[in-house]
């Protein structure tokens, strides 16, 4: 018998395999209350949430402090080939008293293992450089493995990139907010593994592989999937939400947005009409073409490349667009997922319509923009994806649609 078996057989009885150390020093599996471990598209390092019980040796003997380690290894149980695990830092934690004064509850937020991403504050400058070259710099920089993805092609946004008073994390952010490309939008995230990629919206909707998810609450269920059903992401249940609506009347409601060009001192529209995966937009459809609230970016100058307040304006509107739709699926815990893969879902009506058929709204591909990794007293281990794309198909129920 296994090390980890020998462990999740002690007689703390939980109903999943979790093996954590903070500072080399392990938890007690009994006393942790709930893990959760988020990974994000839109943030650049995956991010932990714990909560356990303490008796005093985190809180009075080894108080926890700011960047302290902490190791994750968990999964359905010890034989899982596919356990997540990472490393990550101490960042936040605060402590609860209960049980008149007897016992601690910790809660615990922490990034990705990579101390120099967050510490120290730097000012420096980068000279001729495109900002993708800038994000990789940096990210050797932090102990992180940066990496383009396939198909992802080189920027055209040579200048001086300037961190003033930034910490590495934050400077990051601010090169991805003014990143250039063309009607697209530069992305970058790091793994568990320290692998940081560095891609583009239309990159990733131009891949031709997919994964399937269907819903089939018996597969989702069972503890061990067969090989054939190890490729397929099973789900049980399914939520969604749109937040464009917010979103859309902070930038720009209708289809156009607009930024001032440099080269020709000039205020130039942008107007936006991709649906790579869906038929109809999540745009008021009363509003189509028009500015509600006029997002003006900049004046002239010579400092920066010369697509520096374009690149501002719509990057910050495609991501609204396409990251402001999310359905999330609550999938088998062993099945493989990675962000950025496309997914093929297949949702069936709802039993009062025809429950041999499938919503032709929501069914369709998207992309996996988060995963979320769970454990708990009492819900064993579970696996969330957020599924993202800009836009419905179109139903038979309805009689008319303008198309957008």
């Amino acid at each position: 018998m296994s090390e980890k078996q020998i462990d999740y057989n002690v007689s703390y009885q939980q109903n999943f395999y979790c093996h954590i150390k903070i500072n080399d020093t392990p938890l007690i599996p009994g006393n942790i209350i709930s893990l959760v471990v988020r990974e994000w598209a839109l943030e650049l390092v995956p991010r932990i949430h714990l909560v356990f019980q303490d008796d005093g040796l985190f809180s009075e003997i080894t108080t926890l402090q700011d960047l302290d380690v902490i190791n994750v290894e968990i999964g359905r149980t010890p034989e899982d080939k596919d356990c997540f695990t990472g490393s990550f830092n101490v960042l936040d934690w605060k402590c609860n008293l209960v049980a008149d004064n007897r016992l601690h509850i910790i809660e615990v937020t922490g990034l990705l293992d990579s101390p120099k991403l967050y510490a120290p504050v730097k000012t420096r400058s980068f000279r001729n450089k495109t900002s993708v070259n800038v994000i990789k710099t940096i990210a050797n920089e932090c102990g992180l493995k940066p990496k383009e993805r396939s198909g992802f092609n080189p920027n055209v946004d040579t200048m001086t990139w300037l961190q003033i008073q930034q910490n590495n994390h934050d400077f990051i952010k601010h090169i991805l907010q003014r990143s250039f490309r063309n009607n697209d939008v530069v992305l970058a995230y790091g793994d568990s593994k320290k692998n940081f990629n560095i891609t583009s919206l239309n990159t990733e909707l131009s891949k031709k592989e997919e994964i399937s998810a269907k819903f089939n609450p018996q597969k989702f269920s069972q503890n061990v999937l067969s090989d054939e059903d190890q490729n397929v992401l099973w789900y049980a249940s399914y939520d969604y939400v749109n937040t464009n609506g917010y979103l859309n009347k902070i930038t720009n409601y209708g289809l156009k947005t607009n930024y001032y060009d440099l080269s020709n001192n000039k205020e130039v529209t942008v107007k936006d009409n991709s649906h790579e995966y869906s038929e109809l937009s999540f745009k008021h459809k009363d509003f189509v073409g028009e500015i509600v609230n006029q997002n003006f970016n900049g004046i002239q100058t010579e400092n920066v490349h010369k697509n520096f307040n374009k690149a501002i304006t719509q990057n910050k509107y495609y991501i609204s667009n396409f990251f402001g739709y999310s359905l999330v699926l609550n999938v088998h815990a062993s099945v493989k997922v990675s962000l950025m893969d496309t997914v093929m879902l297949s949702v069936p009506s709802l039993p009062y319509i025809d429950p041999n058929s499938l919503n032709e709204l929501l069914t369709g591909r998207y992309l996996v923009g988060g995963i979320i990794y769970i454990i708990g007293k009492n819900q064993g281990f579970q696996k969330h994806i957020s599924l993202h794309r800009n836009g419905f198909n179109k139903s038979m129920y309805q009689k008319s649609y303008t198309s957008l």
